[in-house]
């Protein structure tokens, strides 16, 4: 049963990883890196409250970018880095890890 707890304690992060403004404030898409393989990437374009997933190539990644979980923005057709926003999403999914473990 507690296999079952942590699997949802996962699927919760990665809601509120990816949950977040549909548009950056300069108007370009806003995205969540989930996995960084040799030539691709896949990523979540946040799009109307929801998520579209979507094959990049790596090097069109930012190289600080090129993790799980960063937030990247698409400005004028190139994807940048967005740290403080990374940074944020990150302290609040462990905050509510944190919350979720406590009921254990």
């Amino acid at each position: 049963m507690r296999s079952m707890s942590a699997l949802v304690v996962v699927a919760l992060l990665s809601m509120i990883l990816v949950s977040g403004s549909a548009v950056a404030d300069d108007g370009g898409d806003t995205a969540v890196v989930d996995q960084v393989g040799e030539e691709y990437a896949l990523i979540f374009v946040e799009v109307d409250g929801g998520q579209d997933g979507r094959l990049v190539e790596k090097r069109d990644l930012p190289e600080e970018a090129r993790h799980a979980n960063a937030v990247v923005r698409n400005v004028d057709g190139e994807w940048r880095y967005d740290e403080a926003e990374t940074e944020r999403r990150y302290e609040a999914a462990q905050r509510r890890f944190d919350d979720l473990s406590e009921d254990l």
